[in-house]
């Protein structure tokens, strides 16, 4: 099939890829688990598998990927900083999802057009079909949460590679190149054995939220909804968008949730796939190193 669809090269390319994780089944036994069944829908699990929630559904733990191992060139003993980076951005695209299923679980139930018995505010009626109450508000913070990961994983490469930039100042879609055109994949990072492809990869990922790329939408409402107000309405009447607040449908907040989720999931992928290939390689480096195994905490 790889070799049909990307040609003899990229299989040959596919075939000499190192595992991330255990091989995952494509199909999973029945289960009665409304978030499992959303998060499998929509391909948002962390594992490397297309789809599913692999083998670890049983225990709820599904998302298992994660870096395994570092070859500790220092003398400390104390683990890697990396280790709880990572964990933290896990914990963060994790509630993140979870926020846009409990926002659905409402949104699917009320369709938005009254407050679902759980909601304990009172919301003025604009008269302008607008969406309001915690599941709209809801949607918008997982939006944002899951798109501050990808600044996020900017921020991790440049901290694990030693890479020297200012970590306030570090945003996902400039990171990756060398010119403000984005058209040259940064020396400072290409220069570390073997991480050409993956850093090609995060910066096609970063391309796709850059004005005309395929989550353009996604980016623009991170935008608004940072600084400004979304307005949810439900597209039955014109509700105007100026420098305060951006009017979007339900639909359409919902799609660039959506978007938002799948993003952040594949960068935190690849940013995993990135430091494993950086750390086998610095094992294979001549230094003297340790490699240095966590185990799961809990």
């Amino acid at each position: 099939m790889t070799v049909s669809v990307a040609g003899e090269h990229a299989a040959s390319k596919y075939d000499a890829m190192e595992m991330l994780g255990s091989y995952e089944p494509v199909f999973e036994p029945p289960h009665n688990d409304a978030y499992r069944d959303w998060v499998a829908r929509h391909r948002l699990a962390l594992i490397a598998a297309l789809e599913g929630t692999g083998r670890q559904a049983g225990d709820r733990r599904w998302d298992a990927i994660g870096l395994t191992t570092v070859s500790d060139v220092s003398s400390s003993s104390i683990a890697p900083r990396i280790f709880s980076i990572l964990n933290v951005l896990k914990g963060d695209f994790l509630v993140a999802r979870r926020l846009a299923f409990e926002a659905e679980q409402v949104l699917d139930e009320t369709g938005g057009w009254h407050l679902h018995d759980s909601d304990t505010g009172t919301y003025t009626d604009t008269l302008q079909y607008e969406v309001h109450g915690e599941a709209a508000s809801k949607l918008v913070l997982a939006h944002r949460a899951a798109l501050d990961v990808l600044d996020k994983t900017a921020v991790a490469v440049n901290d694990h590679l030693e890479v020297g930039d200012d970590p306030t100042k570090v945003g996902f879609r400039k990171f990756w190149f060398e010119d403000k055109q984005c058209t040259r994949l940064r020396e400072a990072l290409v220069k570390h054995d073997g991480l050409s492809t993956a850093v090609l990869s995060m910066a096609e990922l970063a391309l796709d939220m850059a004005r005309g790329g395929m989550y353009e939408h996604a980016q623009d409402v991170r935008n608004a909804g940072t600084h400004r107000f979304i307005i949810i309405h439900q597209g039955m009447s014109e509700v105007e968008s100026n420098l305060t607040m951006q009017a979007i449908t339900l639909s359409g907040m919902r799609q660039a949730c959506h978007q938002s989720l799948t993003v952040a999931r594949a960068a935190f992928i690849y940013l995993v796939a990135l430091f494993a290939v950086h750390e086998s390689r610095k094992g294979q480096s001549g230094k003297i190193s340790v490699p240095l195994v966590l185990p799961d905490a809990f």
